[in-house]
């Protein structure tokens, strides 16, 4: 039932198909310097366009992509440098000072 009700969404991209939802396996390009990387998330969710192919999706999932694309190009993941930063005990401001940087930059 839920299933039904989201199929029935119209792409707000295009405004002609609708949306349905997708889960498995993204896959993606990544740049890494002047050479480009695929990049495999596996198991996210995402709401897909049957008219013009449009992927949207939730946050969960951007954070899933995020945190690989970091990965992939050699980076820690914005979940890793969390983790540092409260095992030290420091808090978002104190990082950002301590890194010499702006808060915003942090």
């Amino acid at each position: 039932m839920g299933n039904a009700r989201k199929d029935s969404i119209k792409c707000p991209i295009c405004d002609e198909g609708t949306l349905a939802s997708r889960q498995g396996e993204f896959v993606t390009e990544v740049k890494c310097g002047t050479a480009k990387k695929e990049l495999r998330v596996g198991n996210i969710s995402w709401d897909e366009c049957d008219a013009c192919g449009e992927k949207i999706f939730d946050d969960n999932a951007m954070r899933q992509i995020s945190d690989a694309r970091y990965e992939a190009i050699g980076l820690l993941t914005p979940s890793e440098l969390k983790e540092i930063r409260k095992r030290i005990g420091y808090t978002q401001e104190q990082m950002a000072a301590f890194l010499s940087i702006g808060n915003k930059t942090y």
